[in-house]
């Protein structure tokens, strides 16, 4: 008996559920306006945009190139990315270079700056990498492994460039890294490491090189706020 009723009370309740499904809404067309009538048209007028456009106006839209984002940025003119803080999330990848990157989807590695995979010794106490001799930094200035060891070096000796603790990390892992030529270089690491290269290979941050040739010239690189990028547009100031 019990299971009958039981089973009863559930019907009813699933009918009484659709029953008020189908009932009609309390503020619909028989309240004398339509769907599109007046009222959802001034809604939808108060909605729309201004149109007003944050594009620069005396430069030629070919030239500009336009990156959306899901959020606000705290601060919109401090482009070192190697600073402590959060002021620079995702710009880097559309203007820095590191060595590798992951392709999240498929697992791939693509090649950034480095030309090839890293190369480590039996017991992994060196990885030898291959450099691009093809990269310019915006300001016509070629990228080259006297950059990689500059950058590897600056954020090992400098707690304040940590960003994502590659400081504390390069300290821990790395004795030094050497230029072996013009375009490739040996890191001598202090244990075994097989996976040191994960610091240069961006999953969604990694190490990006620094133009040696800009940030030498700055009297204090943490507040350095303007390098220029590794990509084939400049950065400008409004």
């Amino acid at each position: 008996m019990k299971h009958r009723f039981r089973i009863l009370f559930l019907l009813v309740f699933a009918l009484m559920l659709l029953l008020a499904a189908c009932a009609p809404g309390g503020s619909g067309a028989g309240d004398g306006e339509a769907a599109g009538g007046e009222g959802a048209s001034s809604e939808s007028e108060a909605a729309a945009p201004s149109g007003d456009s944050q594009l620069p106006v005396d430069v030629p839209r070919e030239s500009v190139f336009v990156a959306d984002q899901i959020f606000r940025y705290s601060v919109i003119d401090n482009f070192n990315f190697w600073v402590n803080g959060p002021h620079v999330p995702h710009r880097h990848a559309l203007m820095m270079e590191t060595l590798w990157y992951r392709d999240q989807e498929t697992g791939e590695r693509l090649y950034g700056a480095a030309i090839s995979d890293p190369v480590y010794n039996e017991d992994f106490t060196t990885m030898s990498v291959d450099l691009r001799d093809d990269i310019y930094w915006s300001d016509g200035v070629q990228f080259t492994a006297d950059d990689l060891v500059y950058t590897v070096n600056l954020l090992k000796d400098n707690p304040d460039m940590g960003a994502s603790g590659w400081s504390a990390q390069l300290n821990q892992f790395l004795d030094s890294v050497e230029k072996t030529g013009d375009f490739s270089v040996q890191f001598n690491l202090n244990q075994s490491n097989p996976r040191f290269h994960g610091m240069f290979e961006t999953r969604w941050n990694g190490v990006y090189m620094m133009p040696k040739h800009i940030f030498e010239a700055v009297e204090d690189p943490v507040t350095f706020t303007f390098p220029d990028p590794s990509n084939p547009w400049r950065l400008h100031r409004d």
